[in-house]
């Protein structure tokens, strides 16, 4: 696993939000031969300060489509996350409205760095009430966010 340091190092912006994420060294080049599976995402996740981690991992693949969706395999990005400017990130640039990362393992740090920049996510502190902020925010889905992520981490012991 490359070398994991503080992301405290993005602090030397004005725009920067200070975390306690630790992120992948993105000074060396990513590998052709880095491919994500649950495995090893499931390794990164437990590597971070998120909390419900299971539930972050169900997130991945849902929002991915098994690694296997157009933004996944255009932009590296895992949750579908669009490129912002409020607040540190490690997207490179935005393709078709979504940030683009160098790999994968950027996205899922700069999750982490979302969860813990948003006050109403960062002040979440049970599972319960994380499913709930779910379902708020994918609200327009039909059927709620959080069965859809509770049926993944039974089916596949996330």
């Amino acid at each position: 696993m490359k070398k994991m340091i503080l992301c405290l190092a993005l602090l030397s912006s004005p725009a920067r939000s200070t975390t306690q994420c630790s992120f992948v060294d993105t000074s060396e080049p990513v590998k052709a031969q880095d491919t994500i599976t649950v495995k090893s995402l499931r390794a990164l996740v437990d590597s971070t300060p998120l909390r419900f981690k299971s539930i972050v991992v169900a997130q991945a693949v849902l929002e991915s489509g098994w690694f296997k969706s157009k933004n996944f395999v255009q932009n590296n990005n895992l949750f579908g996350m669009k490129r912002v400017s409020h607040r540190g990130t490690l997207s490179d640039t935005s393709i078709n409205g979504y940030a683009h990362y160098r790999g994968w393992r950027e996205s899922v740090l700069d999750y982490c760095m979302m969860v813990q920049s948003n006050r109403r996510m960062s002040k979440i502190i049970t599972e319960r009430a994380y499913y709930d902020y779910l379902d708020r925010v994918y609200s327009g889905m039909g059927l709620k966010y959080s069965t859809a992520v509770k049926k993944m981490i039974k089916k596949y012991k996330l």
